[in-house]
This record gives C-alpha cells, sequence and structure tokens, in this order.
C-alpha cells in the first residue's frame, strides 16, 4: 500500500505543478486529478520492486501519460502545449524516455502507428517501465511486446464507445477483419502469470479483467455496433468510460 500511496502522491504533485502549463479549467480538474491518481495506481502494478524508487517511477510515469493525453485529446494536439511539453521532457527525463514520448507524438498526430494503432502500447511500456525502473525485468519474464500490444488493447477495448464517438485510434476500429484476433488476444492473456510475477499487479489485472469481461460481450453481442454514435460538445469533461475507470480503481482494497 505504501508504494501505491507513493505513486498518486507523485502524480498528484506533478499534475498540480503543471495544471496551470496544461490551462486545465475548473471543470476539468478532477477528472484531469483522477485520470493521474489512477494511471499510478495502474502503473505500480509494472514494478518488480517494492521500493520509494519505483513508486516515485510510476507517479512520474503516470503524469507524464495524463499531459500527453490532454495535449493529444483535450487539446488536440496544440502547438504551443506540444512546444511546452517537448522542454519538459528533454529538461526532465532521461533523453530516451523524452525521445519514445515525442516519437509517439509525432506518429499519432500524422496518423503513421503502427499494428493498427497497438504499437501504442509497446511505446507505452518502454516509457512506463523506462521510469520505473523494471524494463529488463518484464523483458527477460515476458514477452515484451506482446504485454505492451495487450495493454493497448485493454485500453482501446474499454474506451472504445468514445473512441468510436470522438473519431479516436482504436484498434477494434481501425481494422474490421482482425477484430476477433485482437479480442482474441486478451481473453488468452495469461493474467495467472502476469499476477503472479509481478506482486504489485493486483489492481491492473483487475482493470484488465474488466476489460477480458468486455471484451468477452462484445464477442457474443448481435449489437455490437461500429458505426459512428453522436457527439458530445463537451466530451473533455463528459468522458463515460472515465467513470468506468474510475469504477475499477475504486473498488479495490489496497
Amino acid at each position: 500500500m505504501l508504494g501505491s500511496a507513493i505513486a498518486v502522491r507523485t502524480a498528484l504533485a506533478l499534475s498540480f505543478r503543471h495544471q496551470a502549463a496544461l490551462s486545465i479549467t475548473r471543470l476539468e480538474q478532477s477528472r484531469y486529478w483522477l485520470k493521474s491518481a489512477n494511471l499510478a495506481l495502474c502503473y505500480w502494478g509494472f514494478a518488480c520492486r517494492r521500493d520509494a524508487t519505483s513508486a516515485n517511477g510510476a507517479g512520474r510515469a503516470a503524469f507524464y501519460c495524463c499531459a500527453y493525453d490532454v495535449i493529444t485529446d483535450w487539446r488536440n494536439y496544440d502547438a504551443d502545449l506540444y512546444r511546452w511539453f517537448r522542454n519538459l521532457l528533454k529538461s526532465e527525463l532521461p533523453h530516451r524516455s523524452a525521445e519514445i514520448a515525442l516519437r509517439l507524438y509525432e506518429q499519432e498526430r500524422a496518423g503513421t502507428l503502427a499494428i493498427d494503432g497497438l504499437s501504442r502500447g509497446i511505446d507505452a511500456l518502454e516509457f512506463i517501465s523506462g521510469l520505473i525502473g523494471s524494463e529488463q525485468y518484464l523483458r527477460d519474464h515476458f514477452d515484451f511486446e506482446k504485454v505492451g500490444i495487450v495493454m493497448q488493447i485493454v485500453d482501446d477495448v474499454l474506451d472504445w464507445e468514445d473512441d468510436l464517438r470522438y473519431n479516436q485510434t482504436n484498434c477494434l476500429l481501425t481494422s474490421p477483419s482482425k477484430r476477433a484476433e485482437y479480442l482474441d488476444m486478451l481473453l488468452d492473456f495469461d493474467l495467472c502469470h502476469f499476477n503472479s510475477t509481478l506482486p504489485q499487479a493486483r489492481l491492473l489485472c483487475r482493470v484488465i479483467r474488466s476489460a477480458q469481461g468486455q471484451a468477452r460481450q462484445l464477442k457474443s453481442s448481435n449489437s455490437f455496433r461500429f458505426e459512428k454514435a453522436p457527439s458530445i460538445e463537451d466530451h473533455p469533461h463528459h468522458n463515460v468510460n472515465e467513470e468506468k475507470h474510475t469504477e475499477i480503481t475504486c473498488d479495490v482494497d489496497h
């Protein structure tokens, strides 16, 4: 529990410090802080050691991923915010971590992501585990690229309705012929091995299990629709799936 508390504290401290630079409005504040805290709790699951350095790394990764989403999704790749973020990455993070984030940003903005957008998961796992200090451990014990891809499928499954509504990258929408293959990849993921190898991953496993349940429903549902849904004008502040993620996170005994 101490490690997760440190991760959340670090993420929230950075989120508070930089919220003005990200132009976070009063209406966005609760969702912004909650997103950062939830990511910290999940990212702590990738740690292989129960120490403060790993926990701080998970919190730092959570803030930077949250800020990335603000700039790309909430601010639609705002050029001024990108310049600020680029400078922050280069001044505060190791060179390799900054390069991963900047490369991913450019690929996502240009629409050149590989594997129907699932390459984001590999880059994100490299970024997160690099800051935590667990990348080599993960590579030694797992198929690293496959784990990254599955983590992105988890995100895409949980977010598919909003990604459909707002025309965001999602493997379930990008390649209709591979939807079943991607859902099966998630359903076949060995949670027991994952949880036994990563002792801090209980919450992360709960999120993965929730996505697996939704994947089963999507595969079996005759009403699984992929036509464009009606848009919501104020979507940065009314993201239904953010509420779903919150329910998952808050229902865990620490």
